[in-house]
C-alpha cells in the first residue's frame, strides 16, 4: 500500500511547510511580543515539549530501522530455501533437476526485477512469480505419477513449500511499515515544534544565534524525517532491502555445470 507521503515531492512541499512554520512562529513573537514591548516569561515547558518531539522521532526512527532489519533478514532466508531446493536437486534424475534448476532462476529473475520498482510493478511481478509457482507444481505432479520419481517429487514439495514460505514472508514484509497515523503525528507535530521554536527565538528580535538555532533544528528535523520516510517506504524510498545474497545466487546457478 502506498500513502501520499511515499511520492517523491512531498518531502520537498514538507519542507517548506516545516521552515514556513518556523518563519510563522518568529513572525508571531515579533508582532505580538516584540513589537507592542510585551514581556514572555518562559515557563520551562518549552524545554519538554521539544524533547518530547525527540522522543517522538526516536522512536518512529527505530521502529523504522527495524523493519528494514528484518526485510533484510528475510532475504537471507529467501535465498536459504533457494540454494538448500537447489542442492536436493542435484541428486535427482535428469529431468527434475533441469525443472527444478529452469523454476529457480525463473524465480531469482523475477525477484531480482523487483529491485528498484514502484508498488504496482511490484505487485505485477508478484503475480508472475505466483505462475511460476502454479507451473512448477504441476510438473512436480506430473513426475510422481512414475513411481521411481514420486518420493523425489514429493521431497522437493517440502523444499517448494519452505521456499514459498520464505518467498511470501519477504514480499509481505514490505507492507510492515509504520501506520499511517504515526507519520502523520509525527509530521504535524514537528510543524508546531517548528512553530515554538520560530516563537522562541523570535522573541530577542532577529539575531545570529537565533537563526541558527532555528536552522539547526530544521536540518535535523527534516533529516531524521527524511530518513524515517526512506526506510519506511520499501518500494520506492532510498534505503530498501539488499539484494546481494540472491543475486550472488543467481550468477552462481547460471555458472553452475551441474
Amino acid at each position: 500500500m502506498q500513502y501520499y507521503f511515499d511520492h517523491p515531492w512531498f518531502f520537498l512541499a514538507y519542507a517548506v511547510l516545516l521552515i514556513g512554520s518556523i518563519l510563522g512562529g518568529s513572525a508571531l513573537a515579533h508582532f505580538q511580543f516584540t513589537r507592542k514591548q510585551r514581556d514572555w516569561r518562559p515557563t520551562g515547558l518549552e524545554s519538554a515539549i521539544i524533547g518530547l518531539f525527540g522522543l517522538m522521532l526516536s522512536f518512529s526512527f527505530l521502529a523504522a530501522h527495524t523493519a528494514t532489519r528484518d526485510r533484510n533478514r528475510l532475504v537471507h532466508v529467501h535465498a536459504d530455501a533457494v540454494a538448500s531446493m537447489r542442492r536436493t536437486s542435484l541428486l535427482m534424475a535428469p529431468a527434475l533437476k533441469e525443472d527444478t534448476r529452469k523454476f529457480l532462476l525463473g524465480h531469482l529473475d523475477g525477484q531480482l526485477a523487483g529491485e528498484p520498482s514502484g508498488y504496482l510493478r511490484q505487485e505485477n511481478i508478484h503475480g508472475h512469480m505466483e505462475d511460476l509457482f502454479g507451473v512448477y507444481v504441476g510438473q512436480l505432479q506430473a513426475h510422481a505419477t512414475d513411481s521411481l520419481l514420486r518420493r523425489d517429487a514429493e521431497r522437493l514439495m517440502q523444499d517448494l513449500n519452505a521456499l514459498s514460505a520464505a518467498y511470501y514472508r519477504s514480499h509481505y514484509s514490505q507492507e510492515e511499515r509504520l501506520p499511517r497515523l504515526i507519520i502523520e503525528l509525527l509530521l504535524f507535530s514537528a510543524m508546531l515544534i517548528g512553530m515554538l521554536v520560530g516563537f522562541v527565538n523570535g522573541l530577542g528580535g532577529i539575531h545570529v544565534r537565533q537563526m541558527l538555532t532555528s536552522i539547526l533544528f530544521a536540518l535535523i528535523a527534516l533529516l531524521t524525517i527524511r530518513t524515517v520516510l526512506d526506510m519506511n517506504n520499501p518500494y520506492g524510498g532510498g534505503i530498501r532491502p539488499e539484494l546481494e545474497n540472491l543475486e550472488q545466487l543467481r550468477e552462481a546457478m547460471h555458472a553452475s555445470q551441474r
